[in-house]
């Protein structure tokens, strides 16, 4: 279903991107039906990507029609004009908390069937529930941040021992059994039957075989994660927090101590994931046991 769409483009900025600099400029957004508020003659849409969100009006003609039968997480393609909220709407929690788009066109992209959990509510459905429905539990911003602080990790590794000459050498995931005292995990082969594959129970051959061979190797992923997660897992963060609740930066904090990785020191002062180290630190400091267990829970969660 579509309300005169007569757009080419997809989008043409992010829900999160939308801000006071567009008012009175006419977009294009694209993406989840977060929030519905019916007020009979106008209903308020919060439109969700992977970016933000972002409040759509609709108060009369086609869009107020169609808007009444949008679905939560329904997809919805929305063409409109940037406006300022009044002074007493204004939501501060947003980043777009200041602006809204009064919808001109409105385009339901796909619809959405009962949902075993809401987005907002994740949390409160069981694991087993939220791994089963991995996909949404994906939309959460806490699981969408999660994600995009791996990747930054791992870019900001790779940078790292890319700039020390080092290489990233991919290996085999399955190879020849090898005889070891633990049991294998094997997998038949699907050409050679009667055969089997196993999983690496001497992973380090690999590493002694490049290595001798002249490649100056690391896993840059691993040591991402080790990077991210070592402040906490030493005795070294205590006096590292310190310093950050003195009101000393990270970066600072971490060069001073001289007891942390330079990959460490180079990811804090490239911006990489400084934020939830910092946040981490804040935790530790304030000795707020739970809340660092949850915390680096989560950031271990994003290598294993």
């Amino acid at each position: 279903m579509k309300a005169n769409n007569d757009s080419g483009a997809m989008r043409t900025h992010r829900c999160g991107a939308v801000g006071e600099s567009l008012v009175g400029q006419e977009v294009r957004v694209a993406g989840w039906a977060a929030r519905i508020r019916d007020l009979g003659g106008v209903v308020f849409v919060g439109l969700r990507d992977r970016y933000g969100l972002v409040q759509v009006v609709c108060e009369d003609g086609t869009p107020l029609e169609m808007s009444k039968g949008f679905k939560l997480e329904s997809v919805l393609g929305v063409t409109g004009t940037v406006r300022r909220r009044p002074d007493d709407m204004v939501n501060p929690e947003m980043s777009t908390g200041s602006i809204e788009i009064v919808a001109r066109e409105v385009e339901i992209l796909n619809t959405c069937a009962p949902l075993p959990f809401q987005v907002d509510q994740a949390w409160d459905a069981s694991e087993e529930l939220r791994l089963k429905h991995r996909y949404i539990h994906l939309r959460h911003p806490i699981m969408a941040n999660n994600l995009q602080v791996r990747h930054r990790a791992g870019m900001a590794a790779r940078a790292y021992l890319s700039g020390q000459d080092f290489l990233e050498v991919e290996t085999p995931l399955l190879i020849k059994t090898t005889p070891e005292g633990a049991r294998d995990y094997v997998v038949p082969s699907r050409i050679h039957h009667g055969q089997f594959y196993a999983l690496p129970q001497s992973p380090q051959l690999y590493k002694q075989i490049l290595m001798a061979s002249g490649v100056p190797l690391l896993d840059s992923l691993r040591i991402a994660g080790q990077v991210l997660t070592n402040l906490v897992l030493r005795a070294d963060s205590e006096d590292v927090a310190e310093r950050v609740a003195e009101g000393s930066s990270l970066n600072r904090a971490l060069q001073e101590s001289g007891r942390f990785p330079p990959m460490m020191v180079h990811m804090v002062a490239s911006g990489e994931a400084s934020g939830e180290l910092e946040t981490m630190l804040e935790r530790a400091a304030t000795n707020q046991e739970r809340e660092l267990e949850m915390t680096l829970g989560t950031m271990m969660s994003l290598f294993e």
